[in-house]
């Protein structure tokens, strides 16, 4: 298990390292949230995956699915929500920010995706392959939501669709969203109280070890001895 690193301390030599090789880096990233911060820190991973929005918003946009994978939705959802604090801002940023709009649209398939396939394993009972996609939907965000309920269903994925007005569609897809799909799986997903803890611990597990598998190449020793390098100036590219 790495120690904790000092929140300052990563700030300043994430832009380095992803000056000398992102690709490492990115990776090295994804092992800090599992390894290098309190499971309920609000602030140092939320302050990278802000950091890689401003400067590297694509590879953000385009690694979802590990950022959730890892336990990060939350910061991804925040960075949207405090960018566009109104549905009426929300689509205006849409609107005018390519980069917000690359994520918020990367988002939206993300949860669609993971949706239809967690509600496909909860009805063939293949319990141990439901992720966490239902706990963490945005469906107090009615425009967020409304955008993963359209990629869910499809205008044409139902001839009862074809014909009807558009607000009635968008109601439509909404409802089934929270009937036929997130009910159902928070139900599945809701724990006793008395069992916090536990879920707690595995749902850490879960992500140490979703990473370990992806990144195994990536050893705690080579990670330190590079920050320690890196901090002391012995890289050539310093």
């Amino acid at each position: 298990m790495m120690p904790c690193i000092p929140l300052e301390t990563v700030k300043e030599l994430i832009p380095r390292a992803w000056a000398h090789n992102p690709l490492p880096t990115l990776k090295l990233i994804l092992r800090m949230k599992v390894y290098c911060f309190d499971f309920e820190d609000k602030t140092g991973i939320f302050t990278i995956v802000l950091w890689l929005h401003q400067n590297h918003p694509k590879t953000l946009a385009l690694n979802v699915r590990w950022f959730a994978e890892v336990g990060c939705m939350k910061y991804l959802l925040r960075i949207l929500f405090s960018e566009g604090k109104t549905a009426k801002r929300v689509v205006e940023r849409y609107n005018s920010d390519s980069n917000y709009r690359f994520l918020y649209d990367k988002i939206s398939d993300f949860f669609a995706k993971s949706l239809k396939s967690n509600i496909g394993f909860l009805n063939s009972c293949e319990f141990s392959k439901i992720g966490l996609a239902a706990k963490w939907c945005p469906s107090r965000s009615t425009v967020l939501f409304e955008s993963i309920a359209r990629r869910v269903f499809a205008r044409e994925s139902h001839p009862s669709y074809a014909e009807i007005k558009e607000a009635d569609y968008s109601y439509s897809v909404r409802d089934r969203l929270r009937k036929e799909i997130l009910a159902p799986l928070k139900k599945f997903l809701d724990l006793p109280d008395e069992w916090s803890n536990l879920e707690i611990l595995y749902i850490q597990e879960r992500m140490a070890s979703v990473v370990r598998k992806t990144y195994n190449n990536l050893f705690e020793k080579q990670f330190l001895e590079f920050l320690a390098e890196l901090n002391e100036g012995y890289r050539e590219f310093l």
